[in-house]
């Protein structure tokens, strides 16, 4: 395979697997705000943003800096860790797997 053709197969891989990251990192901050019964119109206010906004970051379409997180993070009275966190082993593990078994197709 040329050169070329492996850089683009490594950063269409990268892009899947940020894309991945932000999903779940949104799903995590729906969980977040849910479980501490805030809705996405409170959190965004606190946050001085739009409801539309956080929705796209919550489905993974948007992800948000490493400042923004710890602000969502703060809104929600949790650990920055807690946004990044996965909830069980199970899925820790196939996590693992995937992160894994992309690194091994670089």
């Amino acid at each position: 395979m040329s050169n070329i053709i492996q850089l683009v197969v490594r950063r269409g891989m990268m892009a899947r697997l940020m894309s991945d990251i932000a999903k779940r990192v949104g799903r995590r901050i729906a969980s977040v705000r849910k479980r501490a019964t805030i809705t996405q119109a409170v959190l965004a206010e606190r946050l001085g943003t739009s409801p539309e906004v956080l929705s796209r970051v919550e489905h993974g379409i948007n992800a948000p800096s490493l400042e923004r997180l710890e602000e969502i993070a703060e809104a929600l009275g949790v650990p920055p860790w807690e946004l990044l966190a996965e909830e069980g082993a199970g899925e820790r593990r196939a996590s693992a797997q995937r992160v894994t078994a992309a690194m091994g197709r670089l």
